[in-house]
């Protein structure tokens, strides 16, 4: 069996969603079958470390800056010359791009573009983000398979012209041998944050970015707060200071400052989240499928969330589900959860962490992909059939 070489380019390997779905599955396919090469626009990375450990791989291509373009597409097309890959799967925009570019340099090489979003929008960024989205769909029909890690990203590629007989869905996998609720390590984050075993806490576990809307979830702290007054917040999550001071006074404004812990990054989510009462998310828009939803349940964490991607599919029953944006229906939500009587509550968080092991598990991303590069890379792949949002969503739930 000839060996199927795959380069992954990505701009990063810092803490986030898609770096840390990359980590998994490069360092778990079948080295028999598969060599696996990263590609990085950018040095160093908490990923980083694990991949080299597991024996992958990884070079930088050492991409100076935002507008060094020419450079490093001629980094980048050497360094695919000189791997001769038969598949270079990029992941989200700029990367999609550019491997796209260095197709025709590169001998028999197969172009897979990463989706990890939505309906984003668009109009909420800066213009680079617009021109990156018009040169894709421009250009789609010369990539060779794309991949979205959500039937509701998949959903609107398709709505927005990308060809659906080549747009496939693999669901990011969470390591639930890693994601565990650990009740000493949790403890021992409460006191770095000064925060009472007793006093019930409530996570929001999001990049400080508008998309993840902070303000609809400070609101609703706020809410909840009058009647329970020892209730505490967290926001786990990296950001510009410029918007974390924006949302330190409006949480100054709205009278909670003294509840709420902005914690920053952190590498140790496995007790993050084991501190935890209950995960919120309250993306308005752009989610894929959000890691924190899913690594959040595994840890057996109740879930209420904004309906935004394939959210509401992946916590089905277990959880609660509100519009975005609806700040009442999100501390009503949280209301709910906290007035659960213990068992009910025990049951409620024994079923969360089932579900992610029966539908959401790491070796069913790593087969699903590996079926897919193995389908593309020897010609005798099968057009997507993948079926409207609505039914894929009710058949998960």
């Amino acid at each position: 069996m000839n060996v199927i070489r795959i380069a992954f380019l990505i701009r990063k390997l810092e803490i986030g969603g898609a770096e840390r779905q990359l980590s998994l599955l490069a360092a778990g396919l079948d080295r028999k079958r598969f060599a696996p090469l990263i590609l990085t626009f950018y040095p160093g990375g908490e990923f980083e470390k694990a991949l080299l450990d597991a024996g992958v791989e990884v070079r930088c291509l050492n991409k100076s800056g935002r507008w060094d373009l020419l450079s490093f597409q001629y980094k980048l097309t050497m360094a695919l010359r000189a791997f001769n890959p038969h598949l270079v799967h990029a992941f989200q925009g700029p990367p999609n791009l550019l491997a796209l570019l260095a197709r025709p340099f590169v001998s028999k090489m197969r172009v897979i573009w990463g989706f990890r979003a939505s309906n984003t929008d668009l109009g909420s960024y800066d213009y680079s983000r617009r021109l990156v989205a018009l040169a894709m769909r421009l250009s789609s029909r010369r990539m060779d398979m794309a991949i979205a890690n959500s039937h509701a990203g998949r959903h609107h590629a398709v709505s927005m012209g990308f060809d659906s007989r080549k747009f496939y869905v693999v669901e990011n996998g969470i390591d639930t041998g890693r994601f565990v609720r650990d009740m000493m390590a949790g403890a021992n984050v409460r006191r770095e944050w000064g925060i009472p075993t007793e006093a019930p806490l409530i996570g929001l576990v999001a990049r400080l970015d508008v998309k993840k809307d902070h303000t609809t979830f400070l609101t609703a702290a706020a809410q909840i707060a009058a009647s329970h007054p020892s209730i505490r917040f967290a926001c786990i999550g990296w950001g510009s200071q410029q918007r974390l001071k924006q949302l330190q006074l409006l949480a100054c404004n709205l009278g909670i400052e003294e509840k709420v812990t902005w914690a920053g990054v952190r590498s140790d989510m496995q007790a993050v989240y084991s501190a935890l009462d209950i995960n919120t998310l309250t993306s308005k828009f752009g989610e894929g499928f959000p890691n924190s939803v899913g690594e959040a349940m595994a840890v057996g964490l109740p879930c209420i969330v904004a309906d935004c991607g394939d959210a509401a599919a992946i916590v089905g029953e277990t959880g609660i589900v509100v519009a975005p944006g609806d700040a009442i229906a999100l501390a009503a939500g949280w209301e709910e959860i906290l007035s659960m009587p213990k068992e009910k509550l025990k049951g409620l968080k024994g079923r969360c962490r089932d579900r992610i092991v029966e539908h959401y598990s790491t070796e069913s991303m790593i087969a699903k992909s590996a079926t897919l590069y193995a389908g593309l890379s020897h010609g005798c792949l099968e057009p997507s059939m993948e079926g409207p949002h609505t039914e894929e969503r009710e058949n998960q739930t």
